[in-house]
């Protein structure tokens, strides 16, 4: 079973509550909630294991650079991913054009 974690923050959220009761059964079921999916609070609150940023590296070749950062679109502004769609055709870019390129390539290295 899967952890419901929008659930598990409403609950909680209501552990902060004034009155005594509510939080105590809003601790009890949040327990529940978290033994349910066959965890423990240690999986919860532990930060997962970072990735290796050599796993998310763009390629080196132009074109493949280009259509690698338009694969990770979601990690652009729309400014971005239009300036990466009109260049993606073209069969050399200038100077100025790559840099931006490498720079988008840098930016969603380090988000992904």
């Amino acid at each position: 079973m899967t952890l419901d974690r929008e659930r598990l923050a409403k609950l909680l959220g209501m552990v902060g509550s004034c009155h005594d009761g509510e939080a105590l059964n809003a601790a009890r079921a949040a327990d529940a909630l978290v033994r349910q999916a066959d965890c423990t609070w240690f999986d919860i609150v532990q930060p997962p294991a970072l990735t290796p940023l050599r796993q998310h590296r763009a390629p080196t070749e132009t074109g493949a650079r280009i259509a690698w950062c338009l694969e990770h679109r979601h990690l652009l502004t729309d400014w971005e991913i239009k300036f990466l769609a009109s260049v993606d055709s073209r069969p050399r870019l200038t100077p100025k054009q790559l840099a931006v390129v490498d720079r988008l390539a840098r930016k969603i290295e380090v988000c992904s």
